[in-house]
C-alpha cells in the first residue's frame, strides 16, 4: 500500500494510558485522518496521545457510548465520507490494512 487510506479513523478514550501508544502506531501514518476524543482522563492517555502529532484531540465528558459516538459524528471536523470506529485496546494489522485499500480501490464501497 503506497500512501495513506481516505479513511477517518475515531477513537474513544478514557484512562487508556496501558493500551493508547499501540492503537496509535497501528493507525498513524495508515490513515488520513485520525481522531481521539478523551473523556477527561485522569492518567498519562492524553500525554500518549499527544506524543502523535497527526492525531486530532478532542474532550468531551462521556455520558453513554452511544452519546459518545453520536458526539464523536457530530462534533468532530471529519475530513472523509468513510469512517472507522477504534477501540482504544484495538490495532489495526497490515492484512486488515491491505484489505481496506484493496476495497477501496476496487470502487465497490
Amino acid at each position: 500500500m503506497n500512501g495513506k487510506l481516505n479513511i477517518t479513523v475515531l477513537i474513544m478514550t478514557q484512562n487508556e494510558q496501558e493500551n493508547i501508544r499501540y492503537c496509535l502506531e497501528s493507525v498513524a501514518g495508515r490513515f488520513s485522518q485520525v481522531i481521539l476524543v478523551d473523556s477527561f482522563s485522569t492518567d498519562d492517555t492524553l500525554k500518549i496521545a499527544r506524543e502523535f502529532s497527526s492525531v486530532q484531540i478532542y474532550e468531551n465528558r462521556f455520558v453513554h457510548w452511544a452519546q459518545q459516538r453520536n458526539w464523536m459524528l457530530q462534533n468532530c471536523r471529519i475530513d472523509n465520507e468513510i469512517v472507522f470506529f477504534l477501540d482504544a485496546d484495538e490495532y489495526i494489522d497490515d492484512a486488515f490494512t491491505a484489505e481496506l485499500a484493496a476495497i477501496l480501490q476496487s470502487g465497490k464501497q
